[in-house]
């Protein structure tokens, strides 16, 4: 299943590591790779709006106008269509 982060961007749910919150004015993180392979590429789905969220995958960190709880809530009900709950 595919989880919507805004401006028409889906991911596969599997690919997801982790959802961030970010607070009105906060710094957008610097995320760096394990083992200090250098940053991931950022992708900003803003257009201009302000930025709620930061969602990471295995090459990606989005930047997204969306809540941090509206993309987990997707997530996890895409999970929970998948293996039940």
């Amino acid at each position: 299943m595919y989880v919507h982060l805004g401006e028409g961007k889906v991911v596969p749910t599997k690919d997801i590591i982790a959802i961030f919150s970010l607070k009105e004015g906060g710094e957008i993180p610097s995320i760096g790779r394990p083992g200090g392979e250098g940053p991931y590429e950022t992708v900003d789905l803003t257009e201009g709006k302000e930025c709620c969220s930061c969602v990471l995958t295995d090459s990606y960190v989005y930047l997204s106008p969306i809540s941090a709880v509206t993309i987990r809530k997707r997530a996890m009900d895409n999970f929970m269509l998948n293996f039940g709950g």
